[in-house]
């Protein structure tokens, strides 16, 4: 899926410094799309333990009794998981992966809904954070500033694995939304007037 992110910059950069600085900040939350041994070396993966996940997943819908966890866990968490391999303590089951990742690919959005709009009514994928109309911005699905990315999902409640909790009955939407619109005011206001705002169209 497609979604909106405002990334904030510093500013007195030409462009080709700030197309490099956006990549530069980007880069600790890309999704690790590489074979398995590629993503083991790379310096953002982390192995991420599931084994609490996979042992609840297997005693629910293991094959048959002979099936042992570490082939359950191959067979259900694809040829991502590097299952039964021993890290840690013994018997910890996961993967590697970028524990922070948020995007397979991104680019400057070319949506007009998504452009930036300025006090003198144009529009644009760059602007300093001063000529902004931020009475006519909709606000963004993310917004990375000072290194930290700040997403809606993080109003959604949590499942005991401290994932989101997107099928949660007693999840109240407009609640979350609203939370997250007052956070992404929050966030925006601390944003330097100087500082160069880009709209970015990632994808997850």
């Amino acid at each position: 899926m497609h979604f909106f992110l405002l990334v904030v910059g510093r500013t007195h950069w030409t462009d080709e410094q700030y197309d490099a600085s956006l990549e530069k900040q980007l880069y600790p939350f890309q999704e690790l799309d590489m074979g398995l041994e590629e993503r083991r070396q790379d310096p953002r993966a982390r192995f991420i333990d599931k084994t609490e996940e996979l042992k609840a997943a297997y005693w629910e819908h293991r094959l048959s009794a002979r099936q042992s966890l570490k082939d359950f866990c191959k067979w259900w968490d694809g040829d991502c998981c590097i299952a039964g391999e021993r890290v840690g303590k013994r018997g910890r089951f996961g993967y590697y992966d970028n524990s922070h990742r948020q995007w397979d690919y991104w680019g400057l959005s070319e949506n007009d809904y998504w452009l930036l709009p300025l006090k003198d009514k144009s529009r644009t994928v760059h602007g300093l954070q001063r000529d902004i109309d931020f009475r006519k911005l909709k606000s963004s699905y993310a917004i990375l500033s000072n290194g930290r990315w700040h997403d809606q999902r993080d109003f959604i409640p949590r499942d005991r694995f401290g994932s989101p909790d997107y099928f949660n009955k007693k999840r109240n939407r407009e609640e979350e939304l609203a939370r997250w619109r007052e956070h992404w005011k929050v966030v925006m206001k601390q944003v330097d007037p100087d500082a160069i705002i880009s709209a970015i169209d990632y994808h997850q």
